[in-house]
């Protein structure tokens, strides 16, 4: 009798956790930001916009018009020469947004404002 109570209590324990882990995992899932990657079509300082042209799934293309958040960081990545670490083979250097040319590939992370995504981080990666 004892043995089934504690089969029976080690059960729920174990469907416990697993239903908090799926809560914790749901979360984390949803307040991911959206990645986006592709080159610079266009760029705009009035209205602080970017249009970059991306593959997507299925080698689709698809042209993004992003707006930067007012917040947005916006960084160069560069081959650090020196690294500390070779886990860190590069750096990421704080730029503006007239620094940000047509031509240049860049890696876009979004995040959720309202109705509407904005880009919180713009990393330039390959200039041309």
């Amino acid at each position: 009798m004892k043995d089934r109570k504690d089969l029976r209590s080690t059960s729920l324990l174990a469907v416990g956790v697993s239903i908090l882990s799926l809560f914790v995992w749901a979360s984390a899932v949803a307040t991911a930001a959206e990645r986006h990657s592709g080159r610079v079509v266009a760029v705009d300082a009035a209205t602080r916009t970017l249009v970059i042209d991306e593959i997507g799934a299925n080698a689709k293309e698809q042209r993004l018009r992003l707006r930067l958040a007012p917040g947005a960081q916006l960084v160069m990545s560069e081959r650090d020469e020196h690294p500390e670490d070779l886990q860190r083979a590069f750096k990421e250097v704080p730029i503006g947004l007239s620094d940000v040319n047509p031509g240049d590939f860049v890696v876009v992370e979004l995040v959720k404002a309202g109705k509407e995504n904005l880009a919180d981080l713009v990393m330039v990666t390959l200039r041309r």
